[in-house]
């Protein structure tokens, strides 16, 4: 269904509607079979990608996560909200503490504006998950924001829903330049590496077609439109499944046809490689990351079945998102010389 603008229609604003996550929420909206009135939000409206979205039909304003009154007008008269934050590497405040402020700032104002339904792009945390024993700095922070938010009230009384929809790793990670994508060993066969052992298990999402699928579709659900009345989803894990690192390699075989093996990288050596190109604190966190993941799992090792049942159309699974990109499977196997 085309985005539509009869004022019947519910309003949902969306943070970073620009962006992979927000542009995929927007995605999914257009496909909904419910109509909606989408308001765009973003720090530019004269870039292209603004741009499109007018011309999709969305109300595109402006707004500043940093500045509440801002975000407060952005939201006002929504029904629906999908906010966001981006973690900074290069921002060297403790615990990331400038990206908590621009969260609370972002659930601040939808409160106070009188929205009824707040999805979220959280994150688990590793702290809680290890039992106090270790953390990773950008999930924390993240996980530090849905507890602030959940601990609010509002003006009128009645709380806004909020769903903490967690999105899986980026299927963009394994497919962009240098580690951990495939490396040629020569021209015919590639090494695949993570900092995990070969039978892990790693939650993938293909963000741009499918994180706003596990938005859209466990709202449309949770309304349960025929009986009125909202039904509790208070987290949502965004991805289809979870994957080993063996399993990947040999997806990235049959998307390519080349000899692919999986060797697991210590985890000096994927420091090193991150230092170099996103600088000592993204390194960190990576390392961290894949320590929790080793330890205790993504998710902690949830089901994600729960998660994938209120989905309209299925998200992709790591092989079918592969071989949806032609373009970057021969960049990879086939680069130039």
């Amino acid at each position: 269904m085309t985005v539509t603008q009869e004022l019947s229609a519910p309003l949902f604003a969306v943070i970073g509607s620009t962006g992979t996550q927000g542009r995929s929420v927007i995605k999914a909206l257009e496909e909904s079979t419910k109509p909606y009135r989408i308001r765009a939000v973003t720090r530019d409206t004269s870039k292209p990608a603004s741009k499109a979205l007018e011309r999709l039909g969305c109300h595109v304003v402006e707004a500043d996560v940093g500045h509440l009154e801002s975000l407060r007008a952005a939201f006002t008269g929504a029904t629906y909200v999908f906010l966001m934050t981006n973690s900074d590497y290069a921002d060297q405040s403790p615990d990331f503490d400038h990206e908590y402020s621009q969260g609370k700032n972002q659930f601040d104002a939808a409160f106070a504006a009188g929205v009824d339904v707040i999805a979220w792009s959280g994150i688990p945390s590793m702290k809680k998950l290890y039992g106090g024993k270790g953390k990773v700095d950008n999930f924390d922070v993240k996980a530090r924001i849905t507890t602030y938010a959940r601990s609010l009230t509002s003006p009128s009384g009645i709380k806004p829903k909020i769903i903490d929809v967690q999105p899986g790793a980026y299927l963009t990670n394994y497919i962009i330049r240098g580690p951990p994508r495939p490396s040629p060993t020569d021209p015919n066969a590639f090494v695949f590496g993570l900092a995990l052992p070969p039978g892990a298990s790693l939650p993938v999402i293909d963000m741009e077609e499918d994180y706003g699928k596990y938005v859209v579709g466990p709202l449309e659900w949770a309304l349960d439109g025929d009986k009125g009345r909202w039904v509790d989803i208070e987290t949502v894990h965004a991805a289809p499944g979870y994957i080993t690192p063996l399993d990947m390699a040999e997806a990235f075989m049959q998307a390519s046809g080349k000899s692919v093996t999986y060797a697991a990288i210590p985890d000096e050596q994927l420091y090193g490689f991150m230092q170099s190109v996103a600088g000592a604190r993204a390194a960190g966190c990576l390392v961290e990351m894949y320590k929790g993941i080793r330890e205790i799992g993504y998710y902690g090792g949830d089901d994600l079945g729960p998660s994938n049942r209120h989905l309209a159309r299925p998200a992709r699974t790591f092989s079918e998102a592969l071989n949806a990109r032609p373009e970057a499977i021969k960049r990879i196997f086939e680069p130039e010389a």
